[in-house]
């Protein structure tokens, strides 16, 4: 394989990558969010108990919010760059199955609902 074929497929496949695993940081960031509300109430936050608006991690918040949809769309957009791109990932399947499987761990933990925390960002 030649160099200059290498340096123009890796950027896509960083970019095709990204995006598949978009729910997985997104997960990553609300974890971290609720970590910061741990360590400053000084317990769990609960349902109600207070709002995650009232914390003050308002850019925080903001890009939890904001990325809901966007992981959604991100995962759409590597599934489809896989079709689309002439010069394909070598086993487009494997990318797939990441980015289906990400999501779906994703809607997994926010339909069961640990520490009710999806509620609490929620109310």
């Amino acid at each position: 394989m030649m160099d200059n074929e290498r340096q123009t497929r890796t950027p896509l496949a960083v970019l095709m990558w990204s995006l598949a695993l978009a729910p997985m940081a997104w997960l990553l960031l609300f974890g971290l969010f609720i970590l910061r509300a741990r360590v400053t109430l000084g317990r769990w936050p609960a349902p109600y108990q207070p709002d995650p608006r009232d914390l003050g991690f308002d850019l925080h918040h903001a890009s939890i919010v904001a990325g809901m949809p966007l992981m959604f769309a991100a995962v759409l957009c590597a599934i489809a760059l896989t079709f689309l791109v002439h010069d394909r990932p070598r086993r487009p399947w494997i990318l797939r199955a990441t980015a289906v499987a990400a999501l779906v761990a994703v809607i997994a933990l926010a339909r069961t609902d640990p520490g009710y925390v999806f509620t609490w960002l929620g109310d």
